[in-house]
């Protein structure tokens, strides 16, 4: 005979084994017995349901970190497990000179350095934004990425939405190179307002020990002064002098006596040659009387 396996069959099993033995009353012993049967298989299943809900609890976790890695953004090097993306995000990531480093970004996008170094600054859905310290990279945006990046070398700063290209920079000789292989990209310059755009298969190349450039933190210097608008001082004629002004003086009393003019006597008549002077004179000085003309004239 099998042993029963369900709770009533074990019921009935203790049953029939009283009924057997001929007791009227149910010993205490034999009561013992059923409530342990009874209670066998709740004790037997509890294990298993624990190890049930551990095992879920585990699975809704391990779900919940991914989507949420996902969500966030990530960057992790190629062939590293994911849990180094974590310890990744804002530290330097260094590529040995003989081999190839690899970033990935759960975005989309990957960042190839060849040799070089460089550090990963932001990795969302809205932004990837990568510092080329030093050396090589090539940067590889997909068509369908919605995200823009940003990569740094130096004080230079290239910007695109959907490229392919190759950037480096070598901080010792202060020299930056980018060449676009796909798409297009825009440069900004350490100058204020310095902006270039490049297009698949244009490059650019600055040696800021022959440019004298300015940080963009910097103001832009102030252009110089013309010296052929502004004449020096030696160079300038000297002024005009205006004559000096003479303020007219009135005259004293006494000095416009002096100077009005003196009447002049009258001229004296000449002396006559043929013995009628006296008379001329007399004529002259004296005028003839007029006759009277109530006298009577004498006979």
């Amino acid at each position: 005979m099998t042993d029963p396996e369900t709770p009533l069959e074990r019921l009935g099993v203790a049953m029939a084994r009283m009924q057997d033995h001929g007791r009227a009353a149910l010993p205490k012993a034999r009561l013992v017995d059923v409530l342990a049967a009874l209670d066998a298989p709740r004790r037997s299943s509890r294990p298993f349901l624990a190890a049930f809900v551990a095992t879920a609890a585990a699975v809704g976790i391990i779900a919940l970190l991914l989507l949420r890695g996902r969500e966030d953004g990530s960057a992790v090097v190629a062939g590293e497990p994911a849990a180094a993306s974590v310890a990744m995000m804002g530290a330097y990531v260094n590529a040995p000179a003989d081999e190839e480093l690899v970033i990935e970004f759960a975005s989309g996008g990957e960042l190839r350095l060849h040799p070089g170094g460089a550090r990963v600054e932001r990795a969302d859905a809205d932004e990837a934004r990568v510092a080329l310290v030093s050396g090589t990279a090539t940067v590889t945006v997909p068509v369908d990425l919605a995200t823009p990046w940003q990569v740094s070398a130096g004080p230079f700063t290239v910007s695109c939405a959907t490229s392919t290209f190759t950037i480096a920079w070598r901080p010792e000789e202060a020299s930056f190179e980018v060449q676009v292989k796909q798409g297009g990209i825009t440069v900004l310059g350490p100058m204020a307002g310095e902006t270039h755009a490049l297009e698949m298969g244009q490059s650019l190349r600055m040696d800021l020990h022959d440019t004298a450039a300015v940080p963009p933190s910097q103001p832009a210097p102030s252009p110089p002064v013309p010296t052929a608008v502004l004449p020096t001082a030696s160079e300038a004629p000297p002024p005009e002098l205006e004559p000096p002004r003479r303020t007219p003086r009135s005259p004293k009393p006494e000095a416009a006596r002096s100077i009005a003019p003196t009447p002049l006597p009258p001229p004296r008549p000449r002396p006559n040659l043929h013995g009628n002077s006296s008379r001329s004179l007399a004529a002259i000085a004296t005028p003839s009387p007029r006759p009277n003309a109530s006298a009577s004239p004498t006979s």
